[in-house]
């Protein structure tokens, strides 16, 4: 029996890798060549883990990813053939939803909206408050990198996440990561089925000017760098993987989400007081 560990992060808004390992992969599952696989037979029994794929079982090693000095720790005892994953998210969304939920807190305490804060960050941004690091290239510092660095800094960055990560998958186009992340993991759709959980409104949402955006993007350009880069390298693999073959897949998992999710559900909508 030949074992590889899993690690990485398919949930939550944040940048931030948070380990999340298969059981199944832990206890030994047989490989193919150059795969890692789940049970290909196996079904959720009951309910699955919502919010996480039902093949997953979450263990959270650290809080930051192999590139900061607790992920080196880690890193060390992991064995080397080790797969690991990560998410990013469009800083333009990301830094609206980190406003909506930490406007009371840190550098954005005392700006009056989003937009008070960019045009005046030389006021609100401290860079010592120990919140700092959600008000500017989060997702950077998220994954060990210095959130202040200097543009020239992104090309390494980059070289660096290529070098660590086996995959890095786009919030934005969900489906199609889990879908890369199935056929990385040689796995089956309900290995990497998940249901939406306590998922934030379109009306919370604060609809964004063309002029904040650009700001938003000037203001976290490691972020925005990186992000353009691995989008551009996600889709590059989507290609690999076939367009059409995507859009099946896609339609695949989605119906069974929707089948699975009226099965969970249920109970919730028959018995609400519950």
């Amino acid at each position: 029996m030949t074992s590889r560990l899993v690690i990485g992060r398919v949930s939550g808004h944040m940048g931030v890798t948070w380990p999340i390992t298969s059981r199944d992969i832990i206890e030994g599952s047989r490989l193919q060549p150059g795969c890692v696989r789940g049970s290909e037979d196996r079904r959720p029994h009951g309910r699955p883990h919502t919010g996480v794929g039902s093949g997953f079982h979450e263990t959270r090693l650290c809080q930051k990813s192999a590139t900061s000095e607790s992920g080196r720790h880690v890193e060390k005892v992991m064995p080397e053939d080790t797969f690991y994953f990560t998410i990013l998210r469009n800083p333009i969304s990301q830094m609206e939803s980190s406003f909506s939920y930490y406007k009371g807190y840190g550098d954005f305490k005392k700006a009056k909206n989003l937009e008070d804060f960019l045009n005046n960050s030389k006021i609100f941004y401290t860079n010592t408050d120990r919140l700092t690091n959600l008000a500017k290239n989060y997702m950077t510092f998220d994954l060990g990198f210095e959130l202040n660095g200097s543009p020239e800094q992104s090309v390494l960055t980059w070289h660096a996440m290529d070098h660590i990560f086996d995959l890095v998958l786009i919030t934005e186009y969900y489906d199609e990561s889990l879908i890369l992340l199935k056929d990385a993991l040689c796995w089956s759709f309900y290995d990497v089925l998940s249901i939406p959980l306590n998922s934030r409104s379109n009306n919370s949402k604060k609809t964004l000017t063309l002029e904040t955006q650009e700001k938003i993007k000037s203001w976290n350009n490691l972020d925005w760098d990186m992000y353009v880069y691995f989008n551009h390298s996600f889709w590059n693999r989507v290609q690999t993987f076939g367009v059409e073959r995507m859009e099946d897949e896609v339609k695949e998992l989605q119906k069974i989400r929707t089948l699975m999710s009226e099965k969970c559900l249920e109970d919730e909508v028959l018995n609400p007081k519950k």
